[in-house]
């Protein structure tokens, strides 16, 4: 039941290298990040929205404790920790929402065996959203806060993998399934 966790930027290759790897590792299991199933109640809501995928993360993270087989996830607990962080940082958390959205997540940061990290500049992840046709323009301050912050992700956990900015996909395939296969 190892807990492996992507973290990273936007369009950095978390999703597409997890699919790959649910696909050709027969005991893992992807636990993917579940923006789209938000409910309408509080999408748009920076703090409810925030929490409830964040509680969402904690619900799916308790349940791959007890199954068998590698649990992958993409935006897991260590990452929401950062997004919080980060939107305290923005001015888009109350120092009070941090400290409940931190409650909900803390506990949990120990249960992580291994962290590989993602990191695109944010000009790569800003001009791979152009060209997936969406405008990102005004999120640029928010993603380099972001990509400062996954920048200081050792300080706090020694043990997180940072691959390499100016990997391929097919390099970024290569060196995740030997570090994931190597639990």
């Amino acid at each position: 039941m190892p807990i492996v966790e992507f973290i990273g930027m936007a369009r950095s290759g978390k999703s597409t290298v997890a699919q790959y790897l649910e696909q050709t590792l027969p005991n893992l299991t992807f636990y993917p990040e579940r923006y789209d199933l938000v409910p309408d109640s509080v999408r748009g809501k920076d703090f409810e929205q925030n929490f409830w995928v964040a509680s969402s993360c904690v619900d799916q993270l308790e349940k791959a404790l007890k199954k068998p087989g590698i649990n992958l996830f993409e935006r897991g607990v260590i990452d929401h920790i950062i997004i919080g962080k980060t939107y305290h940082k923005m001015g888009w958390f109350t120092q009070a929402q941090l400290e409940q959205y931190l409650s909900l997540l803390n506990p949990y940061q120990n249960k992580v065996d291994k962290i590989l990290v993602f990191r695109v500049p944010v000009e790569v992840s800003v001009q791979r959203a152009k060209d997936a046709g969406k405008d990102v323009t005004n999120a640029i301050p928010y993603l380099t806060a972001l990509y400062k912050e996954y920048g200081r992700v050792n300080a706090w956990i020694p043990t997180a993998i940072y691959l390499p900015e100016n990997s391929s996909l097919e390099q970024l395939k290569q060196l995740t399934s030997r570090e994931v296969q190597n639990l």
